[in-house]
């Protein structure tokens, strides 16, 4: 039983974390206003990481969800975020599809999955509003995201690192 509740929590667990983020990356913070724009796109590395490593644990439905939530929140139209979140998960599924999963194509998938992300995130402010958006909260957002992500890869890896090595030792 206990082996079932572990595995059912680690699948939903990044779909989990997607609602929660939804919700509260677009409540109304008081913070400054240029920082409260970039909020909403932090997500977006979430679900091309997500995406990307694991792709049946973020199944689109739950994109949907974790988007009309958003919109919600935020008081925009309904479906912007969804849209949003949608489109990164195909861009990302694609670019791993054509990139494979291994390999040294592999590599680029994080540079283009963050280029795809932007651009996304320029038309579909734009199919909604049809004037072009801010580029500096959407900038900000996906490129903090990426870059606190690459950070947490890279601890991942010195911690795994680490264990490996004290494992040897204590062998």
């Amino acid at each position: 039983m206990t082996r079932l509740a572990l595995g059912l929590i680690g699948l939903l667990s990044p779909a989990f974390a997607v609602l929660v983020l939804a919700v509260a990356l677009n409540l109304p913070w008081p913070i400054d206003p240029a920082a409260r724009a970039a909020l909403p796109y932090l997500l977006l590395p979430l679900i091309q990481v997500t995406a990307d490593r694991a792709p049946e644990r973020l199944p689109a439905p739950i994109l949907l969800v974790g988007g009309i939530l958003a919109d919600v929140c935020a008081g925009t139209p309904l479906g912007y975020s969804a849209l949003l979140y949608l489109g990164v998960l195909g861009a990302t599924r694609a670019v791993r599809t054509l990139a494979g999963a291994r390999g040294p194509a592999s590599a680029l998938s994080m540079p283009a999955a963050a280029v795809v992300a932007v651009v996304i995130a320029t038309l579909v402010p734009l199919a909604f509003t049809l004037q072009p958006p801010d580029m500096a909260p959407i900038l900000a957002g996906v490129g903090l995201g990426f870059t606190v992500e690459a950070i947490a890869r890279l601890a991942i890896g010195a911690v795994r690192l680490l264990w490996r090595t004290a494992a040897r030792g204590a062998a």
